[in-house]
């Protein structure tokens, strides 16, 4: 009952057992030896095998007439969507992660490569600057001005 409501709720399709099979399945053993109390010896005997054997039939006669093995197969999962969504969305993030990686490599190279070249203008500017302030003073004064003020 509660699969037949949810399928229904979900909008999925559901086919429903025979109520003979159901009651095949779901006989109670209390039954079968309450009738076979009041039968003597062999009879009860009898009475049980019959039991059994209508059950075998209605089992039997169900399976043969539902040959397809689709039924026997769960409709489609509930849960199978959004798992699908979930995992392309986890694939997609895996793939942007990577590119975000591969260009933080990249601005970390860069970097480094800047501070190779900024170590060299600045080694390079001092001696430029050494050598400009002897032959020009005002050089000098101008930046002590600039980088006190």
């Amino acid at each position: 009952m509660i699969k037949s409501n949810l399928s229904k709720a979900l909008g999925l399709t559901y086919k429903h057992l025979p109520p003979d099979l159901l009651d095949a399945f779901n006989h109670d053993a209390a039954v079968v030896s309450a009738a076979t109390r009041r039968r003597q010896n062999w009879r009860a005997v009898e009475e049980t095998h019959r039991h059994l054997a209508r059950q075998r039939d209605t089992f039997r006669n169900f399976l043969t007439a539902t040959a397809n093995p689709s039924i026997f197969s769960p409709p489609g999962s509930v849960l199978r969507d959004p798992i699908r969504a979930l995992l392309q969305s986890l694939e997609s993030l895996e793939v942007r992660q990577q590119e975000i990686a591969n260009k933080a490599k990249e601005v970390a190279d860069a970097l480094a490569q800047v501070k190779i070249v900024h170590a060299e203008v600045k080694n390079e500017y001092n001696k430029t600057l050494s050598h400009t302030s002897v032959v020009y003073p005002e050089v000098s004064f101008r930046r002590s001005v600039m980088w006190s003020g």
